[in-house]
């Protein structure tokens, strides 16, 4: 059960993590932005990156994790996508 809980709130924080990039422009009225096309690539890769390390891939045997491992990945998530709020 624990299991199942990490990896749906691993999921919201992967979709929560992706809109930090996608949040309204906070320009003033009249100001022109410029942005490096190699910065969108970037942007994609690192998003691609993370797909496929995130990528859930059940072994054949079964998969397990501990309890402690589970509990510090829920841990971890929440202020991770802070940090991607706050540097976006």
């Amino acid at each position: 059960m624990l299991q199942m809980v990490a990896v749906v709130e691993m999921m919201v924080g992967w979709v929560a993590w992706m809109f930090a990039f996608r949040q309204p422009s906070r320009m003033k009225h009249g100001e022109e932005r410029q942005r490096a096309k190699s910065s969108r690539w970037g942007i994609g890769l690192v998003m691609v990156g993370y797909t496929f390390a995130f990528a859930y891939v059940r072994p054949a045997h079964g998969y397990s994790k501990s309890t402690a491992e589970l509990i510090a990945s829920m841990i971890l998530v929440p202020p991770s996508v802070a940090l991607a709020w706050m540097a976006a």
